[in-house]
């Protein structure tokens, strides 16, 4: 009897410890901008709200950038232009950016077969993807992983971020950059686009607090204690009632 007792207590402290854990999983914040180009170079001014640090451990950023650029080229008679745009990112005080050249669009050719000059208006998507896979307050580069039309004739070297850069009071804030590369525009970039931004991260803990299912196995364990004290006093030829001589 004494062995089933135990093996009782140790059951249902089991319980009670399995009804107090609660465990850690990752979750998910998402964050998202569109922005407008003008000019040339085209400028674009992005932001975003930044990870509240209060939420937990930031361990991965994952952004997609996407969007059109809209702009004309001026072809001669019998000639052919191939619009490349070079697309740089750079962070104000936050956020990332892209080392090297940046990211470089290579656009269809356009090719004039007739015996006069032509003007043509051209509107281009654009797409890129990269994540930071495993954050640190000292190193954060990522592997950019291009998607989309067209797929960058270079992606950018590398993109350089860290996790401060994406916890802000103030929101994350960009400045993407478009240039042409071996044409003149006929006239100013237009379009824009969008920047959606996935934050990963482990949260923090809640506090350690008693709740309501632990009661059921805190009960059973005062029970067997009681129904044990009750068999010591049987063997030993005391009284089962806890009160009288």
């Amino acid at each position: 009897m004494r062995t089933g007792a135990s093996s009782w207590i140790a059951a249902l402290a089991l319980v009670a410890a399995a009804s107090t854990a609660t465990p850690v999983r990752s979750a998910e914040l998402f964050r998202a901008d569109s922005f407008s180009v003008s000019g040339v170079p085209g400028l674009a001014d992005v932001g975003f709200e930044g990870f509240d640090p209060a939420l937990g451990t930031l361990d991965r950023v994952v952004v997609n950038i996407t969007g059109t650029l809209q702009f004309g080229i001026f072809i001669p008679a019998g000639g052919a232009i191939t619009p490349i745009v070079d697309f740089d990112a750079f962070g104000l005080g936050s956020g990332f950016e892209f080392a090297g050249t940046g990211a470089r669009f290579l656009f269809a050719p356009q090719v004039n077969g007739s015996g006069e000059p032509l003007s043509r208006d051209l509107t281009e998507v654009f797409s890129l993807d990269f994540t930071f896979d495993s954050l640190s307050d000292l190193t954060g580069f990522a592997a950019a992983h291009p998607s989309g039309s067209p797929a960058p004739l270079l992606p950018p070297t590398s993109v350089n971020g860290q996790r401060a850069d994406f916890i802000s009071a103030f929101g994350v804030l960009e400045d993407f950059l478009f240039t042409p590369a071996g044409f003149s525009p006929d006239f100013p970039f237009s379009g824009g686009g969008s920047i959606f931004v996935t934050f990963d991260f482990t949260p923090t803990p809640p506090a350690a607090v008693v709740s309501e299912p632990v009661s059921l196995p805190v009960f059973g364990l005062a029970l067997v204690a009681v129904i044990l004290r009750r068999q010591r006093r049987g063997r030993h030829g005391r009284p089962l009632s806890d009160g009288g001589a």
